[in-house]
């Protein structure tokens, strides 16, 4: 019961972004790409295909450290890095740093 007593609130303003990317492939995924699209300017990036649960435990925990924060630019352009194959082809480089919510993440669920 602690565990999710410790996970941080994500702000409502991702809507379907975090159905999509925490809970399943989501049938919305033409609105929920939207958001970061958007948000990044970034016109290639699409959902089609994610599955949450490829990502794996720790990338996931990566997308709850970011999603507290109101979507921005920045957020945006860290949760595409994530879901993209661009991530998995060398070491990402984030617009900001979420070590701390991650330490806290690992350590409480």
């Amino acid at each position: 019961m602690t565990a999710l007593l410790d996970t941080p609130r994500l702000h409502p303003g991702w809507c379907s972004v975090t159905e999509a990317l925490l809970h399943h492939t989501s049938r919305y995924y033409l609105y929920g790409d939207s958001i970061p699209r958007g948000l990044a300017d970034d016109r290639v990036f699409t959902l089609v295909g994610c599955r949450a649960e490829a990502l794996g435990p720790e990338l996931r925990r990566l997308i709850v450290a970011i999603m507290p924060d109101a979507p921005s630019t920045c957020a945006a352009a860290d949760l595409i890095a994530i879901v993209t194959p661009r991530f998995h082809e060398g070491e990402p480089v984030f617009c900001a740093d979420y070590a701390e919510r991650l330490d806290h993440l690992r350590s409480s669920l």
